[in-house]
């Protein structure tokens, strides 16, 4: 039952980053994140990719991705954390779908990536990087039945939610 919700929450939360809308930039309950700014040839030598697809490519330095969510989190991800170690030796590219045990892991590890300012941003259609993005925290409902989260906003576009916290009667 825990993974038909879970499913559920992560296809809404894919679903709904998809929609083209414009969101209100001026928002005071958002925060600017600032990104790395530019693809640095030395500290992204050795990179993770985040996300890829046609309109944005997200990365990160191998060592922060070594070091940070969710290998840092998880007990249970330290045969990840080594495969992920090991295959550095010979590329120095590797994607964040090879060291997740669930799929919808990597919109967490996105999400925290994005939320931390410690991934470069390109925009495939622009062919720049992105430096800022937006980020804002919401929460509806009250103690016994509530849903809360983040969402982030690239150039004022709705770009992803993520769902984490679900409480009910």
């Amino acid at each position: 039952m825990k993974r038909i919700i879970l499913f559920t929450i992560v296809f809404i939360s894919v679903y709904s980053c998809k929609k083209d809308k414009t969101e209100n930039q001026n928002d005071p309950n958002r925060i600017v994140v600032t990104l790395i700014d530019k693809n640095d040839s030395i500290f992204l030598k050795q990179s993770v990719i985040l996300y890829d697809n046609f309109d944005y490519l997200i990365k990160t330095n191998l060592d922060s991705f070594i070091n940070g969510y969710p290998f840092n989190i998880f007990l249970d991800y330290i045969d990840l954390k080594n495969k992920a170690i090991e295959d550095s030796k010979s590329s120095d590219i590797l994607n964040v779908s090879d060291y997740i045990k669930n799929n919808s892991d990597s919109i967490y590890i996105l999400a925290d990536y994005l939320g931390s300012g410690k991934c470069f941003m390109f925009d495939k259609i622009a062919s720049n990087n992105i430096k800022t993005i937006q980020m804002e925290t919401y929460f509806s409902g009250g103690p016994m039945a509530a849903i809360g989260g983040r969402k982030f906003y690239v150039k004022g576009k709705l770009f992803l939610v993520t769902v984490d916290l679900i409480s009910k009667k």
